[in-house]
């Protein structure tokens, strides 16, 4: 009986306990309809696509190395095994500074297709069709610069 008396109390809590009309959205975090409003907004996204390059794993440092030790002008002694068998077109699977390569162009990338996908809709109001031509042109090089960049990593 008292087997009894305890199920029916855990199923009464917990059928009483979860109200399907709590608002689960996070206040504080911008959602991708919230966003995509003004003119300073647009500017800010495609700026970010610029700020994906300058990080460690692009442009910044794990980039230039790993490409430029494939160069016959390239020589060097580097206890950097990374490095090394980059420079001999070896490119192994658990390379660190290949997958931050691999991420931050993809970051770009998805930066970019954010930019493309959201600045179209905007109205001429908001932001000028010169202005918006500017910013998806970015964008466009941008992404194009980025998947670029990855392709010589997959040889």
């Amino acid at each position: 009986m008292k087997k009894i008396i305890y199920l029916f109390i855990g199923f009464f809590l917990l059928t009483m306990g979860c109200d399907r009309k709590i608002d689960l959205a996070n206040p504080n975090q911008l959602t991708s309809a919230d966003y995509w409003k003004t003119r300073d907004q647009a500017y800010a996204a495609t700026t970010a696509i610029y700020n994906a390059l300058i990080v460690d794993g692009s442009y910044m440092r794990s980039f230039p190395g790993l490409t430029d030790s494939r160069g016959d002008d390239f020589t060097g002694d580097s206890p950097w095994l990374d490095l090394v068998l980059t420079g001999q077109f070896i490119i192994p699977t658990t390379s660190d500074p290949v997958f931050w390569i691999w991420r931050e162009f993809y970051l770009v990338i998805n930066r970019a297709n954010q930019v493309l996908a959201f600045v179209p809709p905007y109205e001429e109001s908001v932001l000028p069709s010169e202005e918006k031509k500017r910013l998806l042109g970015q964008a466009y090089f941008l992404r194009g610069l980025a998947y670029y960049n990855w392709l010589p990593l997959l040889r």
